[in-house]
Order: C-alpha cells, then sequence, then structure tokens
C-alpha cells in the first residue's frame, strides 16, 4: 500500500490529468491555468494518500478504543477547502461574471487527485476526459442553438439638444431588448451616463456580427455626443 513506486505513480498521473485541464484553462488565457490545476490535483492526491495512510496505521484500534480513525474527514477537508481558491477564480465586472468554468474545473480537478490518491484509476480518467470534453468541444455546440447573449454598453454624451430623449428614440427605432437601464445625470460636467444591458437572442457567428453593426450605428448616430463608450459582452 505504502510502496514509494506505487505512491510516486500516483502523484505523477495526478499531476498529468490536472495538467491536461489545465493546460486548456491557460490555452484561453485564465488566470488559473497549468500550474494552479496541478497543484491543486497534485495536492488532493497527497491528501487522500495521507488519508488512507492514516487509517492503515491505525486499523488495529477496536471500535471501543479511544482513538477513532476516519479517512474521509480528510476528504471532505478537501472538498470544502478547495471551494476558497475556485471563489478565488470567479471576478464581477458590473453586469458580467467570469471564471466560473475555471472555478469547476478547479473542483472536479481536487476530485480527480481525490480519486488518484485512493487509486479509483478509471473513473478518474473518465472524470478527466469528460472535463476535457466539456471545456473543448461544448462551446462549439453553443453555436448550434439559439441561445440568449447579453452585451453591457456604458456611454457618456455630452448633455446637448436633448440628447437622452434622441437616444431612447434609437433604442426603440432598433427593437432592443434592454436590461439593467441606469440613467446618472453629471451637471457638473454637463454629461449623460447611461448603462444598460442589451439582451438578444442569437445562433453563433450572428451574436458576433449583430454586436458589432449595432455598436458601428452607436458610433454613426452619436459620435459627435460620445465622450467614452464601454461596449463589453456579460
Amino acid at each position: 500500500m505504502h510502496n514509494i513506486e506505487i505512491i510516486s505513480a500516483k502523484l505523477l498521473l495526478s499531476a498529468f490529468l490536472g495538467g491536461l485541464i489545465g493546460i486548456e484553462r491557460d490555452m484561453r488565457g485564465r488566470t488559473a491555468g497549468l500550474r494552479t490545476h496541478i497543484l491543486v490535483c497534485v495536492g488532493s492526491c497527497l491528501f487522500m494518500l495521507i488519508s488512507t495512510y492514516i487509517f492503515e496505521t491505525y486499523k488495529f484500534y477496536y471500535a471501543n478504543s479511544i482513538l477513532r480513525i476516519d479517512p474521509g474527514r480528510i476528504a471532505s477537508q478537501i472538498i470544502t477547502g478547495i471551494g476558497f481558491i475556485g471563489a478565488g477564480t470567479i471576478l464581477r465586472s458590473g453586469f458580467s461574471i467570469r471564471g466560473l468554468t475555471t472555478a469547476g474545473s478547479i473542483w472536479v480537478c481536487a476530485g480527480i487527485g481525490m480519486g488518484v490518491g485512493l487509486g479509483y484509476y478509471n473513473p478518474s480518467l473518465l472524470a478527466t476526459v469528460i472535463t476535457l470534453i466539456a471545456l473543448l468541444l461544448l462551446n462549439r455546440i453553443e453555436l448550434l442553438y439559439l441561445k440568449d447573449t447579453f452585451f453591457e454598453i456604458n456611454i457618456k454624451l455630452k448633455n446637448e439638444n436633448n440628447i437622452f430623449e434622441k437616444f431612447l428614440k434609437f433604442i426603440e427605432k432598433e427593437n432592443l431588448v434592454i436590461r439593467d437601464f441606469v440613467l446618472k445625470n453629471n451637471i457638473m460636467e454637463n454629461l449623460v451616463e447611461i448603462s444598460f444591458k442589451i439582451v438578444m437572442k442569437r445562433k453563433g457567428i450572428k451574436r458576433h456580427y449583430f454586436s458589432k453593426t449595432l455598436y458601428s450605428k452607436i458610433i454613426d448616430e452619436f459620435g459627435n455626443f460620445i465622450v467614452e463608450i464601454k461596449w463589453m459582452r456579460s
């Protein structure tokens, strides 16, 4: 059970499987990438090895002994503790939330490391394959069906010539579905700050084309009044 070759193989396998998922995250420019996923997976594997080692060492104690051995305790603490790392990858900017997929991959990576540590090889390998398929292929499948997409727009306009009313008429003319509309009137700088979210149901490349077209229309219509514009997908 405690053969150094077996232990080394488990740690190396967990590093390899975690690294596969980490490379995919790195390729997509995520903060938690190769090194983070390897460390999480190897650490989880090591904790499970420690957990089973403790049980093997003290298993001769009887049920009525003062000492109680429960290998599941360390495992449960891994699941709880890994949530803090995952939460650190989730970022909120305005209406936009990023990092949920990376947080999920870290959580799965911990489970894979735990499985390798217990010698649960086939399920760990299968979980790695499923995770990579979800990360690499499912985003392409999303292009095939209609999906609600949200774009957050923040615009600062010169408060001249009833610009706010003109902007509302523009929204009505384009038949835009708007959420989270916020208006701020900056009297000191004579500016109108407008923040809102566009909701659209498009498929694949049409989502990108629609947003680019609408952005160009706003620039053409209000270019002389725009002080600042921020446009991002949320």
